[in-house]
């Protein structure tokens, strides 16, 4: 059953050491079985993962309990996947726990789809700027932080003169263009704490 199991399975050692991985963990992973037995299951460590997650982890597993969640790993030749983890203690007769079996499933996919809705919901696709819905949340934030601190925030409405024209002479590309310059210029000449939004046409926010 584990050796035909569309998930990736690992069983360690209470040291973590790999001694049994099936196929589909050498295919997700590109390291062989002989490559995988006997080393640290860590071996998948991207050193990109919070430190308070292995430490969760690893609290969970010490207390006898199953852990869940999400792991940024590295293959073997260095690319980033994303797996989605169940890590269960293994007891003998007394109880007493003696491994660790992990099901892995790639969710890589997923987790770039959820990305890429995260990314289109709140930046404009056509020039990268944020769009409205994350430049009035950015503003409700400096708003509270300036009432905080007893500063103040400038807020500056921009748009375009004759942009229409453009368009209609020498078509939309053109006006696209010209967008994506106008927000290249406008974050060129702010700080990087600033915020330029596009919040429509050829409305900006700064």
């Amino acid at each position: 059953v584990m050796e035909q199991s569309p998930s990736a399975v690992v069983v360690t050692d209470t040291a973590a050491r790999i001694e049994y991985v099936n196929q589909r963990f050498s295919e997700t992973s590109l390291y062989s079985p002989e490559e995988s037995l006997g080393r640290k299951a860590s071996i998948l460590n991207s050193g990109l993962n919070p430190p308070e997650l292995f430490e969760n982890l690893w609290k969970t597993l010490l207390a006898g309990e199953v852990w869940r969640g999400e792991i940024l790993n590295r293959r073997k030749d260095g690319s980033l996947f994303w797996e989605y983890e169940v890590i269960s203690p293994i007891r003998d007769d007394t109880g007493r726990i003696t491994h660790y079996a992990a099901m892995k499933e790639d969710v890589t996919l997923r987790k770039e789809y959820e990305e890429r809705l995260l990314h289109q919901a709140h930046f404009d696709e056509l020039t990268g700027l944020p769009n409205r819905l994350l430049a009035r949340d950015r503003l409700n934030v400096a708003l509270a932080r300036a009432g905080r601190d007893g500063q103040k925030v400038a807020v500056m409405m921009l748009d375009l003169d004759g942009f229409k024209q453009i368009n209609d002479t020498l078509g939309h590309a053109v006006g696209d263009a010209l967008l994506g310059e106008i927000a290249a210029r406008l974050k060129g000449v702010l700080r990087e704490a600033d915020t330029v939004a596009r919040l429509g046409g050829d409305e900006f926010l700064i």
